[in-house]
């Protein structure tokens, strides 16, 4: 198996932290739409 090249290996270290920047907006999306949600209440 080649060795990944510094290219690929930051190609996936960036996809690997977008993924982690997703989730972190998803539940804050999640978490204020909930106390927006309950004030409408």
């Amino acid at each position: 198996m080649p060795e990944p090249t510094k290219f690929e290996v930051k190609f996936i270290g960036l996809s690997i932290s977008a993924e982690g920047a997703l989730g972190i907006v998803a539940a804050v999306v999640v978490f204020f739409g909930a106390i927006a949600f309950y004030k409408y209440l």
